[in-house]
């Protein structure tokens, strides 16, 4: 990503592995007090790494207020030496799952009727007292508007760390390339533990340069 004057330049950021990530079992949803796993600690420390090594600073931090987004936002940090202090921004949260969050995937969101529900009812579907996919639009688009009005600097170039959420992340890639709704539910796989998906504003418009990267080449700030 071109890291000229006039660009935002956003990288959306998912948290390290946790046990529910390791199971793939269980909705996590929110479960804001949800550690990293060892394995997941030691993706953020690979994370910070990489972050380095490409040449990608940051202007700004922005993390969920999830535990494991924070710890994940925190590891990285270290690595690079970077002493900025992440804002913590109810904004960058996972989609809610409501009732469902804690429990199986094969007796929730997997069961024949709910993906019929998703599939029929699109962005209007929810778990029960959790949120849609329109719901989830919206809250995304509200913070990419937030991000534009805070930092966008039409004379310098201003990159900006959220350490947030894999359906999150999903859905405003998804909510800028068009993608249905159950490719941004379901499709968990676009956006691994610790990836990195790249979006620029240019003045204009919002960007998605990349989605889920897992390596990021050298000097990808050059």
């Amino acid at each position: 990503m071109n890291h000229r004057a006039g660009a935002l330049n956003l990288y959306e950021i998912r948290h390290g592995q946790t046990k529910y990530n390791e199971e793939n079992k269980t909705v996590g949803g929110r479960s804001n007090d949800l550690p990293l796993d060892d394995l997941g600690s030691l993706q953020a420390v690979t994370l910070g790494k990489q972050l380095l090594k490409a040449g990608i600073w940051p202007d700004v931090v922005r993390t969920s207020p999830a535990r494991r987004a924070q710890d994940t936002a925190r590891l990285a940090l270290s690595v690079m030496g970077c002493t900025l202090e992440p804002i913590i921004d109810p904004n960058l949260q996972e989609q809610s799952q409501g009732l469902w969050e804690g429990r199986s995937r094969a007796d929730t969101i997997h069961r024949p009727k709910n993906l019929l529900k998703f599939a029929v009812h699109s962005y209007n579907a929810k778990a029960p007292y959790g949120e849609s996919m329109q719901d989830l639009f919206v809250r995304g688009k509200r913070d990419l508007d937030t991000v534009v009005d805070e930092y966008y600097d039409p004379t310098e170039s201003v990159t900006i760390f959220n350490f947030s959420h894999g359906n999150l992340i999903r859905a405003k890639a998804g909510y800028l390339k068009r993608w249905p709704p159950l490719k941004i539910y379901l499709d968990t796989k676009l956006t691994p533990n610790t990836s990195v998906t790249p979006l620029q504003y240019d003045g204009m418009n919002w960007r998605v340069e990349a989605v889920g990267m897992t390596e990021l080449p050298d000097a990808i700030a050059a």
